[in-house]
């Protein structure tokens, strides 16, 4: 199976967001790097980025926080032009019906926004042992009986390590097989810098998700760097 991967950027504020749109890039992803792997930004701050730019041919994403600690009230005015929504599963991994808990997560917010026509996206740890999170293949499993749109594979600590001390190459292979087989899409994210694309690019997922690298000093909790940024589109480019 041939893969065109694409590039998304995650950004806090509508300020980044403008900076990763004038960029080229068609992939945003909105999130609260002050508040862990998926922190979910302020309301208001992703309702101001959608209308920002829901004529700007751009596929949105949110992330939503930890199912652990998600509310009803957290999720009750998602803007409708989200394509893809996530929720970590951190702490799930010793509660049986984890499963149970996050369908019905999907189906409130459903309810909240019937018009919302979103795709969840199922996010897998690579770090699960360090997250508390179901495994790979039990996230994978679930996600095909939820009928999610995609895996997102992601470091859940953001501190020294990065994706490639938990996954190798050909583990990741092996994975996006089990994934596109099932009919979903793969991101691969953790802490990603420049040197790694040219690795992750060769085993084809279909989106290459990055914050850091795009960052004031690779640091994912500064701001958006129009520099960066540019290395990172440059390298992306470079081995397409």
């Amino acid at each position: 199976m041939s893969v065109t991967p694409q590039l998304l950027i995650s950004v806090a504020n509508l300020s980044e967001a403008s900076i990763v749109q004038a960029a080229g890039v068609r992939l945003i992803d909105i999130k609260n790097p002050d508040a862990g792997s998926l922190g979910k930004a302020e309301s208001r701050l992703i309702a101001e980025i959608c209308n920002a730019l829901a004529n700007a041919n751009i596929t949105l994403s949110a992330a939503l926080g930890e199912l652990a600690t998600w509310k009803p009230a957290d999720t009750e005015n998602l803007p409708e032009n989200l394509t893809y929504l996530k929720m970590g599963l951190s702490g799930m991994r010793d509660l049986s019906a984890w499963q149970d808990r996050w369908c019905a997560a999907q189906k409130t917010i459903q309810k909240q926004k019937p018009h919302l026509n979103a795709t969840w996206i199922a996010v897998a740890y690579v770090d699960a042992d360090l997250a508390h999170a179901p495994c790979i293949e039990e996230v994978i499993e679930a996600a095909k009986l939820l009928n999610c749109g995609g895996i997102l594979f992601d470091t859940y600590h953001k501190s020294n390590k990065r994706f490639f001390d938990y996954m190798t190459i050909p583990q990741l292979s092996a994975h996006l097989n089990t994934i596109h087989t099932a009919n979903m899409l793969c991101a691969v994210a953790g802490r990603l810098q420049l040197e790694d694309i040219p690795h992750i690019l060769k085993a084809q997922p279909d989106i290459l998700a990055l914050r850091s690298a795009a960052c004031e000093q690779h640091n994912r909790q500064s701001g958006i760097c129009s520099d960066a940024l540019k290395n990172v589109i440059r390298t992306f480019q470079d081995h397409q």
